[in-house]
């Protein structure tokens, strides 16, 4: 899955912004399907608790922007629960393995 430019501009400004720091594990997740950490982790599943105890002092003020952002701008079969988290990383592991036959 790859993002289009208007997805990667929302992340820099405004009401969507992403700081520099977690953009790469962010678009690591979306495009291939890769884990990313505890706190971007918790923002896709949805689960507030384990978001705001995973954050640094720094990414706290980020969280609504953040989860705005996937709501927004993400693929809708990629956040929301923990079951659509786990699956996407999962199709993006079948999809390398097919490719590696």
């Amino acid at each position: 899955m790859k993002l289009d430019e208007s997805d990667y501009k929302a992340m820099m400004c405004g009401d969507t912004y992403i700081p520099d720091y977690l953009r790469p594990g962010v678009l690591r997740y979306i495009e291939q399907g890769i884990t990313p950490g505890s706190f971007i982790g918790a923002i896709i599943c949805n689960d507030l608790q384990a978001t705001i105890a995973t954050a640094d002092p720094g990414s706290l003020i980020y969280i609504p922007t953040i989860a705005k952002w996937f709501f927004n701008h993400a693929p809708f079969t990629c956040h929301g629960n923990e079951s659509k988290y786990h699956g996407w990383i999962e199709s993006h592991r079948r999809r390398a393995e097919f490719k590696a036959v």
